[in-house]
């Protein structure tokens, strides 16, 4: 299907954006809904929503998992117009989805084979729903999550949904706390039968338990048949240039006056993106001064920046900190360097 396009990713990279750019840029004041069936108006701006900084003011057609993605297909087949532009995201199906089609339970998640054996299906099926795309001839375009910056992906940036239920996410706290009680429920029972509850007790747990560097959910797309690839990076960094490609490359043409009205909203969406990477591209600066005993100022931390900093003490240099009674932590690392002990938690080598 010719304009029939499917922005791919299996992480949340951009795509909402992307999606509303080349609708935007191409002069288009309407798009088809395809869960409606329906056109509706294009949003001037989509960045503004909820409560996380995202583009989801744009409602763009959206599937997770190949079943869902056919289906889509399906449907859009039945009112496809050769003359008009068709866009959807398509991401991995829901992991509470992928444990009921292999009948197995999310409390069994937290056993590590059982883990690892859900991944491996998630995965299969997100490459069988690559490949529906490219047979039914649309033009997948792959935004690729680069684990190299994987603290991007510390943030919680769609709360619409639960990640191991279809509940509904009223907070980032509901998905912090569903995670926590998935995989660490028995270190959760442990530290509050000591009365070890206060925020301090708290970091320190996650701390220990989390795994900030693991990348195994970061995947790149395997197919002999062509799909646009596309760094996450450069879409963030780059955003122009892969916007003007992507058109050039589909046979559109750009609206010169939208062009012009698109590039400030193009570079608010940048900052958005720079604001969720700064803590991750300042982490081994951070360490470093905290363990040298540098001076770096520290600008406001939440409780999983905190745990993360704690984190890579406790696994990278076997360090912690005397943080009784630290409710939060001080606004330099040279501040933070006198707080230093060494690590007495039996841990594992991770790193």
């Amino acid at each position: 299907m010719k304009n029939a396009i499917c922005l791919a990713a299996n992480n949340t990279v951009g795509c909402t954006f992307l999606d509303w750019s080349l609708h935007f840029v191409t002069g288009q004041t309407e798009y088809y809904h395809i869960n409606n069936s329906t056109w509706i108006p294009l949003v001037n701006d989509p960045l503004s929503y909820g409560q996380v900084e995202n583009a989801h003011g744009h409602r763009k057609n959206s599937v997770s998992g190949s079943q869902a993605a056919q289906q889509l297909i399906s449907d859009l087949q039945k009112h496809y117009n050769v003359q008009a532009v068709y866009t959807f995201s398509a991401y991995p199906e829901q992991i509470d989805i992928i444990c009921q089609q292999n009948n197995t339970t999310v409390d069994q998640l937290h056993d590590q084979s059982t883990l690892d054996f859900v991944r491996q299906q998630r995965y299969l099926d997100f490459d069988q729903l690559i490949k529906n795309c490219l047979d039914s001839e649309l033009t997948v375009i792959y935004v690729y999550a680069d684990p190299k910056v994987v603290g991007y992906f510390w943030n919680h940036r769609n709360i619409q949904r639960m990640v191991f239920s279809s509940d509904e996410a009223h907070s980032i706290k509901d998905l912090e706390n569903e995670n926590e009680n998935i995989f660490f429920q028995h270190s959760k029972d442990h530290w509050q039968s000591l009365q070890l509850n206060n925020i301090w007790d708290v970091r320190e747990r996650i701390a220990l338990n989390i795994r900030p560097f693991d990348t195994k959910d970061f995947w790149n797309v395997s197919s002999v048949d062509p799909v646009t690839w596309i760094n996450c990076q450069e879409l963030w960094h780059n955003t122009e240039e892969v916007v003007l490609n992507l058109v050039t490359m589909l046979g559109l043409t750009i609206d010169p006056t939208r062009l012009q009205e698109w590039l400030p909203i193009m570079r608010k969406w940048q900052k958005i993106h720079y604001k969720n990477l700064k803590f991750h591209n300042n982490l081994d600066h951070i360490i470093e001064c905290t363990v040298k005993g540098w001076h770096f100022p520290l600008e406001h931390l939440s409780l999983q920046q905190e745990a993360i900093i704690q984190h890579c003490l406790i696994y990278q240099h076997n360090l912690n900190l005397k943080t009784w009674n630290l409710a939060q932590f001080p606004d330099n690392t040279l501040k933070l360097h006198y707080l230093l002990e060494d690590n007495i938690h039996n841990i594992k080598k991770i790193y």
